[in-house]
């Protein structure tokens, strides 16, 4: 049986530059830095420059390297962190296996995550910083997740946890529940429910059992014994056991021969967690008391990344337009073309006050055009860039849903890819893709002007992120 053990020994750091300078400056008996001859002011500069280029040459090898993606339009920089195979800050060893991936991540305990640093302010999440936002995710994570499973699991006594393998994070109404039940049609993805909804909402106390969505699977995990509320890691796990798929995970195995030629038990059974709000619940909380400049990251992919950072993330857009269109539907269904016009003019207007005053990020995050908020999720890039920034964009896939209507099997292979899952026959994704359909429901005619109105206010966002991706279909088509 692989276990694993907590290691809770912690490095002892060393003593800060801030903490040295004023040891420096401070201590009476010291006093090489008092103003009181020529010869011990330079005395004191000599040293205080010394301590600083000391350090930074100590400890340059802790920091993550960054590589910048130019902004087309506004002249700022992505920072994007570039994690380095043979750097302390690796966050995993890998062994591969014939035909197969697998995952053995071992945690530093000091790793420093920084933010993008053009963010207003000094945010550097350590590991350890974020054990205080979160303690009991660190209490029950390992140190290395089991390397003969594909999945992110542990064992704790003879009792197996896993964490997802996948994360579909947004964006709402943009084809996530196809790609989520497309994906469960594989043999290695376990059937699972959609939407916890707790690494953005629960958590942090936003979301209640009685929800339609899985409302009798959230009341009878709140129900078991030792279940505090939804809040806790510990209900987070027990989602998943509740719906069996643990067991699966374990005793479904295959056979593989390992590099050296040591033939083991390998686990390949995945699930995955299709939460759209993981991306988009800054717009439902109270972001202007949480960050009260605006500018200030979202600690939740810090927190995701410190936690799996080889995990899957999946992002799915479209069209803003038809997605604003859709929502409207969904949300107003029964109104005329008039009152989506009208709902799109006060949305366009509140959005362009707020910019004119504001930073974009500010007012993406800041839904203070309360009355329809959703016409801010459309300025995907805003959205997307932490995530980025936190995982890399080249560990992110990035779908719009206009491709996979184009040519839904070249899609669902790039997804598989992706996800490291075993190649299917063609004849098995034929079946798979066009398995499953998109629901419609009926919508309002969008008037010419309401489309031209929201093109235009969607179009330089649009430009933004057809540059970040490199890629032109992301203006589509206006």
């Amino acid at each position: 049986m692989y276990t694993t053990k907590r290691d809770d020994t912690r490095t002892s750091s060393n003593m800060s530059d801030a903490g040295l300078t004023m040891l420096i400056l401070k201590w009476p008996n010291i006093g090489i830095c008092q103003p009181n001859s020529v010869l011990k002011v330079a005395l004191c500069m000599a040293t205080l420059i010394f301590i600083f280029n000391f350090n930074a040459t100590d400890r340059s090898d802790e920091f993550m390297k960054y590589r910048s993606y130019d902004d087309a339009d506004d002249g700022l920089s992505l920072l994007s962190p570039v994690i380095n195979n043979t750097s302390k800050l690796e966050t995993g060893t890998f062994e591969t296996i014939k035909e197969e991936t697998t995952k053995k991540t071992e945690f530093q305990s000091e790793t420093l995550i920084r933010g993008n640093q053009s963010f207003q302010g000094e945010l550097n999440f350590t590991r350890e910083y974020l054990k205080t936002v979160s303690p009991d995710i660190f209490q029950r994570i390992p140190t290395q997740y089991l390397p003969n499973y594909r999945g992110f699991c542990w064992f704790e006594e003879d009792q197996l946890w896993c964490l997802p393998y996948f994360y579909i994070i947004g964006f709402h109404k943009c084809g996530t529940t196809d790609i989520f039940d497309k994906l469960r049609r594989h043999p290695d993805v376990l059937k699972v429910g959609k939407e916890p909804h707790w690494w953005a909402l629960r958590r942090a106390g936003l979301h209640r059992d009685n929800y339609s969505l899985h409302k009798k699977l959230n009341q009878e995990v709140s129900n078991l014994p030792g279940i505090v509320d939804s809040t806790t890691f510990n209900w987070y796990l027990h989602w998943y056991k509740q719906q069996h798929v643990l067991h699966d995970v374990k005793t479904s195995t295959r056979k593989l021969r390992s590099e050296n030629g040591e033939l083991i038990e390998y686990h390949p059974k995945v699930f995955g967690d299709g939460s759209v709000s993981t991306i988009s619940h800054v717009i439902y909380s109270p972001w202007d008391r949480l960050v009260p400049n605006g500018e200030d990251p979202d600690i939740l992919p810090y927190l995701m990344h410190a936690v799996q950072p080889r995990a899957k993330v999946i992002i799915s857009v479209r069209d803003p337009v038809a997605r604003f269109h859709s929502i409207f539907a969904k949300r107003m269904g029964g109104r005329n073309s008039n009152h989506l016009h009208g709902f799109a003019v006060s949305s366009v207007n509140c959005a362009t006050n707020c910019i004119a005053n504001h930073s974009v990020r500010y007012c993406a995050h800041y839904s203070h055009c309360a009355k329809f908020p959703q016409l801010y999720l459309g300025i995907y890039i805003e959205f997307i860039q932490p995530w980025a920034m936190i995982y890399g964009k080249e560990n992110l896939f990035v779908s719009r849903m206009e491709d996979r209507i184009k040519d839904p099997l070249r899609e669902f292979r790039k997804l598989l890819q992706y996800l490291e899952l075993d190649m299917l026959p063609d004849k098995e994704c034929k079946r798979i893709v066009s398995g499953v359909s998109n629901k419609t429901r009926g919508k309002v005619a969008m008037l010419d002007k309401t489309r031209n109105l929201l093109q235009e206010f969607y179009k330089p966002f649009n430009r933004r992120m057809a540059a970040f991706m490199n890629d032109d279909s992301y203006n589509f088509g206006y």
